[in-house]
């Protein structure tokens, strides 16, 4: 048995957010969340025997702060290693594989390799002032920024600063002022699709911020100020303007060590690595090639993600896929690859699949939304259909369908028609519904053939065709979308931000006497959920997915208002009928136990008829197991 002691080093990346770089335990010695040092330990319990692992790292990031770029420098010190023959390049590959499959979207490994003691030492600890590193943080302020605001912040550079210790680790560190330096500042607007956080009825307040700093900046306190406590700060630079932290990234650790194995940067990042912030302007080193893989990686992460049944792998996956998505259309609007004064023939062959990015992120947030953020999904993917129907507009796909499209999104309003009331405009309807279909099916054969021949050949003009075809089958997928998902669940959102379904206006009088509400307010043509009793109606919420919810005794109120429902109540009504159940809730309970009864009272006296019936229920139980159903129709 062995009593040396062996040291790895490499690079992680941390891509999820609310995940500790080391095991979090509380005061009972119970572990809180998962750690970045425990998915990597892992893989090395898995391929490599030892006693115990010390980890250590080059820094550390907030929990609540993701590391991109080329990862953070860590090593493992790991006691006592046995099977030596274990520690060599290929294991520690296949330690890397593991670790970037299992916990993907969330860390990844790379540059595994057995170091000396004094080059940890060395790198991890004695030169950590001298190290730089760079962040991009999404931040809000008080009021909208200005260009001067905006110049101004960006041509400051080696700002000192004054930091006293902040307030949320004054428990367990010294009270004491450090000096750190700003190298280099920058802050610019934000897009849709840059952050998470970014909403849209906020985006006037929020702005990006890049920057680079010496090691040890307290970087969320050089943002707010930390009550006066950081000096300058941000938001005592812009001056008059509050400003918090919404989210940050480290981008880079400047660091040659440990050593690269590998010529390019890491599969998960595509930034560049230099020490002037100037690379979020001229992205042109990203480059062509590093675009085709933000989208193929995007597109295969999308496509496995919709094969998926709903989970939380599934939501990784979609989280992940739009990510790349969304820096792939960056990208692509960075590199100005597409122009109004442009036709389709003026476009690559090579270039035509970046035309649907947008279609596929709207695809995205359809697929990944979430209850409690429903409106700000369906907002974001309304956003990408207004993209990418524009795009198509302006290279003369579609024809009107697209214009039409496009003028529903930017005239809500209008999105009410009338349903047509003769037969002539319903049989109309029916004919473009079956054309449609029609289409639909021919260019799905279409392409499968087009994919066919392209397992054979790399005709350009086959791969033109191909991606022509794939547009216009998206143009029909996305409008469909548009049409069925997204304008009815936005009126339905912003209809519930403003009052619940029955909140209406006082109803106006029938010329007969009747009353009936207005016909802004009628339920006619729209989709709807009954429920027996008000209770019900508030533990199911809004339906599903985007239903509206209403108890009975509202549907009935609401159509005795409309004067859809004449009421009589001395006339004698259906036992089962809705109205008798709005009018009696206990009702149900009642024929209930009446029926118990009336089922006890037979038992007891031998009743035929129920002794028959048992005797049939117990017969079909036996010829029909549980869970087999209804098999009798199947081919």
């Amino acid at each position: 048995m062995s009593t040396e002691i062996i040291h790895l080093a490499g690079r992680y990346n941390k891509y999820r957010r609310n995940l500790s770089q080391s095991p979090w335990i509380d005061k009972n010695d119970i572990r809180v969340m998962n750690s970045v040092q425990e998915m990597i330990e892992d893989g090395l319990k898995k391929y490599l025997s030892f006693d115990k692992s010390v980890f250590a790292s080059s820094g550390r990031e907030d929990v609540d702060v993701r590391m991109l770029g080329k990862g953070r420098p860590f090593a493992f010190k790991l006691h006592n290693p046995r099977n030596l023959e274990q520690y060599n390049e290929q294991t520690l590959k296949l330690i890397e594989k593991f670790v970037n499959e299992k916990h993907a979207g969330s860390v990844s490994v790379r540059d595994l390799q057995i170091v000396d003691k004094k080059d940890v030492t060395k790198n991890l600890s004695d030169e950590q002032s001298a190290k730089k590193k760079m962040y991009r943080a999404l931040c809000c302020c008080s009021r909208k920024l200005t260009d001067d605001d905006i110049n101004r912040i960006n041509s400051l550079s080696e700002i000192c600063l004054n930091q006293q210790t902040p307030i949320r680790v004054l428990h367990r560190r010294s009270l004491a002022t450090r000096k750190r330096t700003i190298h280099d500042l920058k802050i610019e607007p934000v897009k849709l699709g840059d952050f998470e956080s970014v909403k849209l009825e906020y985006m006037d307040n929020m702005f990006a911020v890049s920057m680079l700093t010496e090691a040890g900046t307290y970087i969320k306190e050089f943002v707010h100020g930390d009550f006066g406590r950081t000096e300058p700060s941000l938001s005592s630079l812009l001056q008059d303007c509050d400003t918090d932290l919404m989210e940050l990234d480290v981008m880079e650790v400047h660091s040659d060590w440990p050593p690269s194995l590998q010529d390019n940067t890491n599969s998960h990042d595509t930034m560049s690595t230099g020490t002037s912030l100037a690379y979020q302007d001229d992205k042109s080193g990203c480059g062509d090639e590093a675009l085709a893989e933000l989208y193929s990686r995007g597109l295969k992460t999308m496509q496995e993600a919709l094969e998926m049944s709903r989970g939380d792998k599934k939501e990784d996956l979609l989280v992940t896929s739009r990510r790349s998505l969304e820096k792939a259309d960056n990208l692509v609007d960075s590199l100005a690859m597409f122009s109004d004064n442009e036709t389709i023939d003026d476009i690559p062959t090579a270039n035509l699949k970046y035309l649907l990015i947008p279609a596929y992120l709207a695809k995205l947030s359809i697929s990944g939304e979430i209850r409690s953020r429903r409106l700000e999904a369906f907002c974001r993917a309304e956003t990408y259909i207004r993209q990418f129907l524009h795009r198509m507009s302006t290279y003369s796909f579609g024809g009107d369908q697209v214009r039409e499209a496009l003028k529903s999104i930017d005239k809500p309003d209008d999105e009410s028609k009338p349903a047509p009331k003769s037969l002539e405009d319903q049989a109309r309807i029916r004919r473009e519904k079956i054309e449609k279909f029609n289409r639909t099916k021919e260019l799905e054969n279409k392409l499968a053939e087009l994919e066919r021949r392209l397992e054979s050949t790399v005709d350009d003009e086959v791969v033109r065709e191909y991606y022509i075809d794939l547009i216009h089958k998206w143009i029909i997928d996305i409008i469909d979308d548009l049409e069925g998902i997204i304008k009815p669940a936005l009126m339905f959102e912003r209809g519930a931000a403003a009052g619940t379904l029955m909140d209406r206006p006082e109803p106006v009088r029938r010329p007969g006497g009747s009353e009936a509400s207005s016909s802004s307010n009628s339920l006619v043509g729209k989709n709807f959920v009954i429920t027996k009793d008000m209770l019900t109606k508030q533990v199911f919420g809004a339906g599903y997915p985007s239903l509206a919810t209403v108890s009975v005794d509202e549907f009935i109120t609401k159509k005795i208002n409309d004067g859809d429902l004449v009421y009589q109540k001395d006339k004698e009504i259906y036992s089962n009928s809705l109205q008798r159940y709005a009018e009696q809730p206990d009702l149900l309970r009642e024929q209930e136990e009446h029926s118990d009864e009336e089922r006890e009272a037979k038992e007891e006296r031998d009743d035929q008829e129920e002794l028959a019936r048992k005797r049939r229920w117990d017969e079909f139980k036996d010829d029909t197991p549980r869970g087999s159903g209804n098999r009798h129709n199947m081919g």
